[in-house]
């Protein structure tokens, strides 16, 4: 995973107090605490979110996410990997 991350990763940096209060928002919209956090990361650092867990994709599209969201078949649709 290291090696395939040096070679076509890319450094995202975030504001720690940004990510904190966009997570802190989702929480009270009773996102549970490491949800909020992986949304509030991929929204500040405007990557698409991808889950299995149907249930925070429905409550992130009742969220106004900031990024593209969606399950592993639908991100590979979208990429056209399939």
């Amino acid at each position: 995973m290291q090696l395939l991350l040096a070679a076509i990763g890319t450094e995202m940096l975030v504001d720690a107090s940004q990510t904190r209060g966009r997570a802190a928002h989702l929480c009270q919209l009773e996102f549970g605490p490491a949800g909020a956090a992986h949304v509030a990361f991929a929204e500040l650092g405007s990557c698409d979110f991808v889950t299995v867990d149907d249930r925070s994709l429905r409550q992130l599209s009742r969220a106004d996410p900031e990024v593209w969201l969606g399950t592993p078949m639908a991100y590979c649709d979208k990429e056209e990997l399939v």
